[in-house]
């Protein structure tokens, strides 16, 4: 199986590529879509833009893809919870 990415790569393209591998795991994120708020910070400055219609389209179809997307943020408790079972593996981007 082949996934392309594009150029710029963005946390909901991580979330497509583990489903279309079948792996099992739940993305959490504390914005469904793009935040304009990043606009100005120099690592997303050039692509935010041209990404915006994109990413808000992937996030869009995810339900209907098979992608689940939970609208969620976790405290730090709840992240090491998640790590108490030592056979999963946590990811944290910020």
């Amino acid at each position: 199986m082949c996934v392309l990415l594009p150029g710029t790569v963005r946390t909901v393209d991580l979330a497509y590529t583990l489903h279309a591998f079948g792996v099992r795991f739940r993305f959490l994120t504390a914005t469904i879509g793009v935040d304009p708020a990043y606009q100005n910070e120099a690592f997303y400055k050039p692509t935010l833009d041209a990404d915006s219609v994109r990413v808000n389209e992937l996030f869009d179809k995810a339900e209907a893809k098979g992608v689940a997307v939970e609208n969620q943020s976790l405290a730090d408790e709840e992240l090491v919870a998640l790590l108490q079972p030592e056979n999963q593996v946590v990811m944290a981007l910020v």
